[in-house]
């Protein structure tokens, strides 16, 4: 039976499909193979070695990248580039793709002349917290009359604490911390004034690294070799001609908000102006909550998504129960990008029992679902929203106890979703001024276990008075994945400058609403 088996396992061979017609290879622009092996078939378990065309680059600097021919025992072939360069279901997702190669390479940090022309080392000069390069280059490639640039390629991934910078002739582009290749690639483009560079011209390629943590970057200049490329043309990123690339293997990073819209409603958003300013504040987010939505006919916030939509159409949305202990009822309302996240769960968090809250908070689980979303550290995020019960006096605590109830919240949603590491806890706290005695006293700000990215020295008013109402605490890994300095009040007074513009005669900066939006970046 098993040599029988084995006979007609050998009497239908299994090959895949000729590589050119999978659309994955087909995604890779400029792509070509050795030996034109993507045009025929290819037997199970044997590979086609993927290149660039003529004049491109593999993004990774690597010569070639294989696609391998893998069968099952039904006979159903495709074609994977290992979980080294590929992704997604059975890796058959090219992490990878072709750059426009260098008019010239410029030389590195190790070659002879530069350790000559700096005495022995392999930079200008440095410290323990900063280091500054200076490469000879002569231009005999290209004449540059619209602006250039220089790719520098490091040989490990630059710590996250190390910026780059160009001096008076050059700006930073890009860094791409490529993990998976173990290198970075920067780009540094001419300045504006800096377009023209002819054939025989000499210029100092001067940079710097600069260390804004624990990173001694004179000793790392001294152990890594870094090579510069000269390109004739400015370019957006590291892989030179390929932007959709770049966005996708480095992808920016994603940004939330949370904004408290007061009494959002039919009649607020009715005004004209002032609906089509929020609008165009939302429109700024990958993830936005809003708080206080009192709409009784529950049509104003699906209305505000439609709204969004008409420039793009991308935002999904959900929202809570109308709640409230009173007779003003209350909604939270989330707005996501459908194109790199998708719902997971959304609920209010039980208060029914406990009674912690007046307005129990609205919780919401997204896990990205883009293509590029490997290339994010942050896979799945809970976000708790809340627009907790402002109680003015020294003794009441209802607002801090309110406020420190927020844990038990995220407790709970851990313990619904046991897998889920990061959690965005986001709101109008009213954790400021009247309302709570000692901000730095609150167990949720002195737990040592969550990241509080609005200072208590903000403002997140509209008004006169200075107050940090709104926040945005962070807890898990997330904490490790925040674009440095991006956590801040987002002033849309001075940004949009809305008091120009009027609405019955009245500016529409207080119409808007009587909080700022808080933000911050994540990747």
């Amino acid at each position: 039976m098993r040599l029988l088996a084995g006979v007609v396992s050998a009497a239908f061979a299994q090959n895949c499909e000729p590589l050119a017609d999978d659309p994955f290879y087909s995604s890779i622009a400029q792509a070509t193979t050795l030996n034109d092996c993507h045009l025929g078939s290819i037997a199970n378990n044997e590979q086609c070695k993927v290149k660039c065309q003529n004049g491109w680059e593999l993004s990774s600097r690597s010569w070639s990248h294989w696609a391998k021919c893998k069968c099952n025992a039904d006979n159903a072939c495709h074609y994977t580039y290992g979980g080294n360069w590929g992704s997604g279901e059975q890796n058959k997702f090219p992490e990878f793709g072709c750059c426009l190669k260098p008019d010239k390479k410029v030389g590195s940090t190790s070659q002879k002349s530069t350790l000559n022309r700096n005495y022995g080392q392999r930079y200008a000069e440095g410290d323990a917290s900063f280091v500054m390069f200076n490469l000879f280059f002569k231009n005999t490639a290209a004449e540059a009359t619209d602006g250039y640039s220089f790719l520098l390629v490091i040989p490990t991934v630059l710590p996250e604490d190390v910026t780059v910078s160009g001096f008076s002739r050059l700006e930073l582009a890009d860094i791409y911390r490529d993990e998976q290749k173990g290198q970075t690639q920067v780009r540094l483009n001419s300045k504006a004034g800096y377009e023209n560079l002819a054939i025989d011209q000499k210029m100092a390629l001067i940079f710097a690294l600069e260390s804004n943590g624990a990173t001694n970057v004179k000793d790392f200049a001294d152990t890594n070799a870094i090579h510069a490329y000269f390109y004739s043309s400015r370019y957006n990123c590291f892989c030179a001609g390929n932007d959709a690339l770049c966005h996708h293997l480095d992808p920016p990073a994603t940004k939330f908000s949370s904004f408290n819209i007061q009494v959002f409603g039919t009649t607020k958003y009715g005004k004209e102006p002032v609906k089509n300013q929020i609008v165009e504040i939302l429109q700024r987010y990958d993830i936005a909550t809003i708080q206080e939505i009192r709409d009784s006919t529950q049509s104003a916030f699906p209305n505000l998504v439609g709204d969004i939509n008409l420039a793009d159409d991308k935002y999904d949305w959900f929202t809570g129960e109308r709640q409230g202990t009173t007779t003003s009822k209350e909604q939270v309302g989330f707005i996501w990008d459908r194109n790199m996240f998708s719902k997971v769960d959304g609920y209010d968090f039980n208060d029914t029992t406990t009674a912690w809250f007046e307005r129990p908070p609205t919780v919401l689980v997204l896990e990205r679902t883009s293509q590029n979303a490997p290339n994010f550290k942050t896979q799945k995020v809970g976000i708790i929203s809340a627009h907790l019960k402002p109680v003015t006096g020294v003794t009441n605590m209802d607002t801090e106890n309110e406020i420190n109830h927020l844990k038990d919240v995220e407790d709970d949603l851990r313990s619904r979703h046991p897998s889920l590491d990061d959690v965005i806890i986001a709101g109008d706290f009213n954790a400021d001024c009247d309302y709570v005695r000692d901000p730095e006293d609150l167990t949720l700000f002195s737990s040592g276990t969550n990241s509080w990215l609005i200072s208590f020295d903000d403002d997140t008013t509209v008004s006169s008075t200075i107050c940090a109402y709104d926040h945005i605490v962070l807890s898990g890994q997330i904490q490790n994945n925040v674009v440095a300095g991006s956590g801040q009040v987002f002033d849309y007074q001075n940004y949009y400058d809305t008091d120009s513009i009027f609405y019955d005669g009245e500016p529409i900066t207080e119409q808007i609403s009587d909080h700022f939006p808080v933000e911050f970046e994540f990747f």
